[in-house]
């Protein structure tokens, strides 16, 4: 057994249930500033990408810093999410995720993947409009 947890595949899941919740689960990359898709992010399986270099972050004893990784670019995707789920309580986790990967608007490519990169304005106009 892996000593990780893949949510697409995990065996912590009856069988039933894997396809329901690897449909809304969301695997985020990371990108820099400039839109360059990060060399220490995973390639393949992943649904989007969003900022995850130079991001300024609190830390211990009420502190900031500026920290990279995809532990940075997840937080963007999930904040999106939660505001598109604030707009319209009626989506279901499935339609959020395409809603986020379908609004972007540039794409960054990698060991010959192109993922889309987080858009959050679009996606908020997809559920305003």
């Amino acid at each position: 057994k892996p000593d990780y947890v893949d949510a697409k595949y995990s065996y912590f899941f009856s069988s039933p249930t894997i396809k329901s919740v690897a449909d809304r689960v969301i695997i985020v990359g990371s990108v820099s500033e400039s839109g360059i898709y990060s060399i220490f992010s995973n390639s393949g399986e992943v649904d989007i990408a969003a900022p995850g270099e130079s991001v300024y972050s609190t830390v211990l004893e009420n502190k900031f810093e500026i920290s990279y990784g995809t532990s940075m670019a997840a937080p963007f995707v999930t904040g999106a999410a939660g505001m598109l789920f604030s707009l319209n309580s009626d989506l279901t986790g499935i339609e959020v995720k395409e809603i986020l990967i379908n609004s972007s608007t540039t794409e960054t490519q990698a060991d010959g993947f192109t993922y889309p990169v987080l858009n959050i304005g679009n996606a908020v106009r997809t559920i305003i409009e």
